[in-house]
């Protein structure tokens, strides 16, 4: 069964809940498609969702105090 969700959901997190506490969260969740460099939130936004990637590739990047930037995986 978990192989069916699996495809279904195409996310780690998701799949791993059961199929009641899936059903929980999609009742409050929607689906939201994201374009090359639109940008999730940036340093001091206050944090209003959460996302749960199904497809694509999603990136951190940090800015240092000596104006450099740092990206997750480099």
């Amino acid at each position: 069964m978990r192989a069916d969700r699996s495809s279904q959901y195409g996310n780690n997190i998701l799949t791993a809940l059961s199929p009641r506490e899936a059903a929980q969260l999609h009742a409050s969740c929607r689906t939201l498609e994201l374009n090359y460099g639109d940008v999730l939130f940036d340093a001091g936004d206050r944090l209003r969702h959460v996302y749960f990637p199904t497809s694509g590739l999603v990136s951190l990047l940090t800015h240092i105090s000596d104006g450099s930037s740092w990206r997750a995986g480099s």
